[in-house]
């Protein structure tokens, strides 16, 4: 990278804010994997704008559940970035807006750069228990070798109330770099302090 250049982010996740539905499967969202969902309640939501449920577009993610947890039912959402491409250096920040209702026992939002040798890192985002519009909340890692695969987790656990998740993504270095020269401006750089 030059002084002329800069990094453009670049987003990981497919479908983050959830506007796209399995074929055939409307309440599925496409790109994304539900394990053990609580019965109905964790589904793809869509409603037409503007609507409090919704952070962007039409749809979110809704999870919900009241009632007894069944053996620390782990429910989660999850989606695998198979070779990514990144490297040591890189700097990965998960986004995520959050709504939630009556929300207890915090969900979170886990990111898995796992590396060959089977070591990983992580960024974890605990998601606070309450009553609370759209808000939002992120995390970074710097990665510290390349991964052979990326998992983003949205994990409710054993919360019980509601939550939407909207908005989501996974950039890679979100930040450019800093210039150290304006480009094309015709000035010279000041030389270093004495």
């Amino acid at each position: 990278i030059t002084d002329n250049d800069v990094a453009v982010p670049t987003d990981l996740l497919l479908n983050g804010g959830f506007e796209l539905g399995r074929e055939g499967q409307p309440t599925l969202a496409r790109n994304w994997v539900v394990v053990a969902p609580s019965v109905d309640n964790d589904i793809r939501f869509c409603k037409a704008a503007p609507a409090p449920q919704i952070y962007e577009g039409t749809c979110a993610f809704r999870f919900s559940f009241s009632g007894t947890i069944v053996n620390g039912t782990s429910r989660s959402l999850t989606q695998t970035i198979t070779a990514p491409a990144v490297s040591a250096g890189d700097s990965l920040t998960l986004t995520a807006y959050v709504r939630a209702a009556n929300l207890i026992n915090r969900p979170r939002l886990l990111v898995r750069a796992i590396y060959a040798d089977g070591t990983s890192q992580r960024i974890r985002i605990n998601i606070p228990e309450g009553t609370y519009a759209y808000t939002e909340f992120t995390g970074s890692v710097t990665l510290t070798g390349t991964p052979t695969s990326i998992v983003v987790i949205v994990q409710p656990r054993t919360s019980e109330g509601l939550f939407f998740v909207d908005g989501m993504s996974l950039v890679v270095n979100a930040t450019p770099p800093a210039r150290t020269s304006a480009p094309d401006s015709g000035l010279i750089p000041l030389p270093p302090a004495p």
